[in-house]
């Protein structure tokens, strides 16, 4: 009968375990997945009520002793606290109740797995708090220093990221005896070392849901006390009517920037132009051809026409001069030393 009812166990367990793999793997929208969930919550809850019936675990057993079919069960407090993390609820205070039941179901999976040896996980941080809030009422709270805080954030630092590492650790591991499993399904060790590596992995998880539910109740409960003394959102600004779409193309934008290649538009006109050129000076006093042209243009001009006939002087007396040494020197005339 016993073996009967861990077999019927084994069976529902796997039906929740497709419900977290929708919800790992997202193959379902947040949306669809909550009826889902609110059926496995109470599926979990009869199977927890089924296994503290049949005693399959007891204090002083460690993981060695334990069957491989009872290892799957250990996970039913954890995937309860899956479920009620992620069920969505739109009034704060019924979210802060899924948060609190997430931390019952967390807390009670971490502790099975101390208590069989699974992990060694030492002392919880919530049991650390409840041992100083006991030390703080029997004497006066100690004010921490810049220091103590910065190594307390410091080891609270590296705490996470070694627990992250460890986490994708034991995930890779477990998919590794997944796909090994699959190879040789009749192999019962490698069925048990995959077992261990999923709870290891549930383990560091819950670790780290515990501290992001904490952080999210605080916000959760100032949300419940606005919403208690009737304070309300802004009303958001109504949105003006919809404008019609537009393409901006290259070649318009680049016109629009460089122009068409010239200027399209006068920046003046003609008289303004006029009056520019005057007051200048570039025309004189006379204005454009006038007799109040200035006299310094003519004077660089005739300059230059005296340099231009004097030049020509002296190439016409230099012509003279060769035309006069060719009469007196015949070609071929020049040296006649020792030639017959």
């Amino acid at each position: 009968m016993a073996e009967h009812s861990e077999e019927s166990l084994q069976q529902r367990f796997a039906a929740c375990e497709q419900t977290m793999d929708a919800l790992e793997n997202g193959t379902m929208s947040t949306k669809d997945i909550q009826e889902p969930l609110r059926s496995a919550i109470v599926e979990l809850q009869e199977m927890t009520m089924t296994v503290n019936a049949l005693s399959l675990f007891s204090a002083n057993e460690s993981v060695e002793e334990l069957p491989n079919g009872s290892l799957h069960c250990m996970l039913i407090p954890c995937y309860l606290g899956i479920c009620h993390q992620n069920t969505i609820t739109p009034e704060p205070e019924k979210k802060m109740e899924e948060l609190r039941m997430a931390k019952v179901y967390y807390r009670d999976f971490l502790k099975r797995l101390r208590e069989h040896s699974v992990l060694e996980l030492g002392e919880f941080a919530w049991e650390k708090d409840q041992d100083e809030e006991e030390a703080a009422g029997e004497k006066v709270h100690e004010v921490k220093s810049q220091a103590v805080l910065m190594a307390e954030s410091e080891a609270k630092r590296k705490e996470k990221i070694d627990r992250f590492r460890n986490q994708k650790e034991q995930h890779d591991r477990y998919l590794e005896l997944v796909r090994q499993r699959r190879i040789n399904p009749e192999d019962d060790s490698a069925l048990r070392d995959l077992l261990l590596a999923q709870l290891r992995y549930y383990a560091y998880r819950a670790l780290g849901e515990l501290e992001s539910i904490d952080a999210e109740l605080p916000m959760l409960e100032m949300m419940a006390a606005r919403a208690a003394a009737g304070i309300t959102e802004p009303p958001k600004a109504e949105r003006g009517p919809s404008r019609k779409p537009f393409i901006i193309t290259r070649d318009k934008a680049q016109k629009a920037v460089y122009g068409l290649g010239y200027p399209s538009i006068p920046v003046m006109s003609v008289d303004e132009w006029y009056d520019q050129k005057m007051a200048s000076g570039a025309w004189g006093e006379g204005g454009p051809g006038g007799s109040g042209t200035s006299k310094e243009p003519e004077s660089r001009l005739s300059d230059s026409e005296n340099e231009d006939d004097g030049r020509d002087d002296e190439r016409r007396a230099a012509k003279q001069r060769w035309d006069e040494y060719k009469d007196t020197h015949r070609r071929g005339w020049g040296n006649m030393h020792n030639k017959g």
